[in-house]
């Protein structure tokens, strides 16, 4: 189990608390609790609704859902996780999936998760995280490339009827076409 204190997290919340200026509760998610970070070991349809977040194809989704292993973020209930299966080479891990329950979003908990991939990765002998994303998908970058990832390749026409996805898909306002292939040193 990896416990990570989200640390700073209710700093403002708490601080609105005080000032008399809290937002609902709905508006604010995980604060300073403690989120565990642990393998899942149960059923994995269980997390299907975040594997639905991460990816919009069932086909796909269906393809990978029983590889690798998934490390859950979870106070109670499982609110993110991320799946790191086999890369292509030897001492590589990809980063299959990765999603947070849109609730709990912006809050570091992604980025637990990411520290606790590469921990766990590294603890294995793994050197290197490898991930791919959508290469409209702003969001998604800026997150990975926060973190240190650097594109490695591009892969044309990823995301196509021929790979499990709809015709005319977005992301951002952009179409969805290519993948980015990115690598993080660990």
């Amino acid at each position: 189990m990896f416990p990570f204190p989200l640390s700073g997290l209710g700093q403002s919340n708490e601080r609105a608390r005080r000032t008399g200026q809290c937002p609902s509760r709905a508006s604010f998610a995980v604060t300073t609790e403690i989120v565990d970070i642990a393998l899942w070991t149960r059923k994995r349809r269980a997390l299907l609704p975040l594997f639905q977040l991460a990816d919009d194809s069932p086909a796909q989704i269906r393809s990978y859902l029983d590889q690798g292993e998934i490390l859950v973020a979870r106070p109670e209930a499982p609110i993110g996780h991320v799946q790191l299966i086999a890369g292509s080479l030897p001492a590589e891990v990809e980063i299959r999936s990765l999603a947070v329950a849109e609730e709990h979003q912006r809050v570091g908990i992604g980025t637990r998760l990411m520290e606790a991939a590469a921990e766990h990765c590294k603890a294995t002998g793994a050197s290197r995280l490898t991930v791919s994303t959508a290469a409209s998908s702003l969001a998604a970058l800026r997150f990975y490339l926060r973190r240190g990832f650097r594109v490695f390749s591009v892969v044309r026409d990823a995301f196509s009827p021929a790979t499990g996805y709809g015709e005319g898909l977005k992301s951002d306002g952009l179409a969805v076409n290519d993948a980015l292939v990115l690598h993080l040193e660990i």
